[in-house]
């Protein structure tokens, strides 16, 4: 918290919206057609803004009766305390969700009910607990039939880069203190750091955070959700901003022990050199047969083939992500492993990282398991499956084989993380208040900083916050009374220092510098997960010789795998016509279009 009498300001706006995803672009958006100039800020570079909505399903939560979806909701809490107007503003909004994507969006939703009815192979995510009270009410909606392809995030942020007149945009600079008024404790301005240096920047209307959760801050990690090791799935740049500045200032925080996971048992395949996981959705294949999930002792910790609710697994009477592992194993047998090189693996580098044993004792020193303890865990395993009655964890028997005399493998896990969903706490006007539950003047939220999840979560949930109360946020910080003192410019904002810059959107002129030679032509695509991806396409003797991507602003650890594989399968087929890489289809897919986009300038 920076606490100022006088301060000289570097800008000043009506509105500042800190953080540019899903939340943020909606609250800016309605907050400038209510008449604002609002400053946009996020930490993440480029083409790499959007957090978690970028990576997400692209579903948002909807109801059909907002009186049961409330049931549901307040059903999900299992005993935990929580504002039912909050709940209420939920339900309500989400039940006004086809005029909303009609007139906001721009589109006609589509019911994922109703796309499950005719694709059994959607996951079944919608409700995700069927059987609470309320649960028929709930479905989810998408702008489009597609999931996992950031077309809502695209949308949301086209309509930030629609009203640039009203809309500044700033990347790659990360508000570090809120400006809290001495006398009164209004919120009244944020410092950021831009271009290297500490501005301040006024905020008459008040500041909207945000800015997401904490995946990718370690200590926050350990200390609110007590694991070891979690793996992110989605951005890279929610590193807890918003509960540092939050807790500056006194605001009540909620939910911070609540996070998400996903992924077959909320795993992925470890992947050393890669900070993210790979989010692999389903993958039948390894819970079925001489195959467990080993935890660091080499024990067995959860039931192998049951279906995750976003990482949480049956408990007793309720439902709990299994406590993480720092080192957690897949451990097969020859006869799984025989099984596997027959498949078509969804994680590309799972063979790669295969550790081979010729005994079990063997294996557990090479995965530093206790070898008594595998060693049981197998020969309890191998009882199970031979009685048919797994009495540990109740998995299928018909899911069951018993291993063989070896030789033996193991592949490392990684517990992931989705998102978190601790911050300050909100009001039903998505207003954050403090440890006596008074408003802080002037301060709002909305998205997964402070989402209303504080016990299960019900799937596209976070996405619906991000619109329902991004625009509840907008709406009402414009309505505050504006804090005008006598050495502001009286204008609704003001250029105070114009060196800062205005839209890095916009203004990005890096792509006019790609030189293209006579034999060379540049395809473009925007279907990707990043902005427009550029594929430079190289021709010898009328073939494809090499194919460059100049900028690549693409998923870092999982766009980058078409990026680095897709060049060859295009060279060596002489065709955009290959197959995509693995866990990376959208990337895939655009680079597809980009080279195509090449070769049709070539053709005409």
């Amino acid at each position: 918290m920076t606490v100022l009498n006088n301060p000289k300001w570097d800008r000043i706006y009506d509105v500042i919206v800190i953080g540019f995803g899903g939340a943020g672009a909606t609250a800016a958006r309605f907050a400038a057609d209510n008449g604002a100039k609002v400053l946009l800020t996020d930490v993440a570079p480029l083409y790499h803004e959007g957090g978690n909505t970028r990576y997400a399903g692209q579903g948002v939560s909807s109801n059909h009766n907002p009186e049961k979806a409330l049931a549901y909701y307040q059903s999900l809490y299992d005993g935990y305390d929580m504002d039912k107007g909050v709940l209420e503003a939920l339900t309500n909004a989400q039940y006004q969700f086809p005029d909303y994507f009609k007139k906001f969006l721009d589109s006609t939703p589509i019911s994922s009910l109703e796309i499950m009815k005719n694709d059994p192979s959607m996951p079944r995510l919608v409700p995700e607990y069927p059987g609470k009270p309320g649960y028929e009410a709930m479905d989810a909606l998408l702008i489009h039939n597609g999931s996992f392809d950031s077309a809502l995030w695209k949308k949301l942020r086209q309509k930030v880069l629609e009203r640039a007149d009203k809309i500044d945009v700033w990347l790659n600079s990360p508000a570090t203190h809120l400006i809290q008024r001495p006398n009164d404790q209004t919120i009244y301005g944020a410092e950021i750091n831009r271009k290297g240096k500490h501005v301040l920047i006024k905020a008459k209307k008040g500041v909207v955070l945000t800015l997401g959760g904490f995946e990718n801050n370690k200590h926050m990690i350990e200390t609110f959700l007590g694991a070891p090791k979690l793996k992110p799935l989605g951005s890279l740049y929610n590193k807890g901003d918003g509960v540092k500045m939050v807790s500056e200032i006194g605001a009540k925080l909620w939910h911070m022990s609540d996070y998400e996971a996903l992924g077959f048992s909320g795993f992925s395949v470890d992947l050393p050199d890669k900070s993210s996981g790979h989010l692999i959705m389903k993958w039948p294949s390894v819970s079925r047969g001489s195959i467990i999930i080993t935890a660091d002792d080499g024990g067995r910790f959860l039931r192998e083939d049951e279906e995750n609710k976003h990482g949480h697994l049956k408990d007793h009477d309720t439902y709990t992500i299994p406590t993480p592992q720092l080192h957690p194993h897949l451990v097969f047998d020859q006869t799984k492993f025989d099984n596997f090189k027959n498949e078509d693996i969804p994680e590309p580098e799972f063979f790669n990282v295969m550790i081979k044993a010729d005994s079990i004792e063997e294996l557990a020193k090479k995965i530093d398991a206790d070898p008594r303890t595998l060693k049981q865990t197998i020969l309890d395993f191998n009882k199970f499956a031979e009685n048919g009655r797994d009495i540990q964890f109740n998995r299928n028997p018909e899911t069951m084989r018993s291993f063989d005399n070896g030789p033996y493998y193991a592949v490392p896990l990684a517990n992931t993380i989705l998102n978190t969903q601790g911050g300050a706490e909100k009001n039903s006007r998505a207003q954050i208040i403090n440890w006596d539950n008074q408003v802080i003047p002037h301060l709002y939220e909305a998205g997964e900083f402070g989402g209303l999840t504080g016990r299960l979560y019900n799937g596209a949930t976070n996405l619906a916050e991000c619109l329902i109360f991004g625009k509840i946020a907008g709406e009402n910080v414009v309505k505050e009374r504006a804090l005008v003192s006598d050495n502001d410019v009286n204008t609704s904002a003001s250029v105070v220092n114009d060196n800062l810059g205005n839209n890095d959107i916009l203004n990005n002129n890096t792509y006019q510098n790609i030189r293209v030679g006579s034999n060379q032509l540049l395809g473009e695509s925007n279907i990707g997960m990043g902005g427009t991806l550029y594929a430079l396409v190289t021709f010898t003797n009328n073939k494809i010789a090499k194919v460059e991507f100049p900028y690549n602003h693409e998923t870092e650890g999982i766009g980058s795998r078409a990026i680095e594989k897709m060049p060859d399968r295009i060279v060596n087929a002489n065709s955009y016509n290959v197959d995509v890489v693995s866990g990376a289809t959208v990337t895939s897919n655009a680079i597809k279009d980009a080279v195509k986009n090449a070769l049709d300038k070539r053709n005409k």
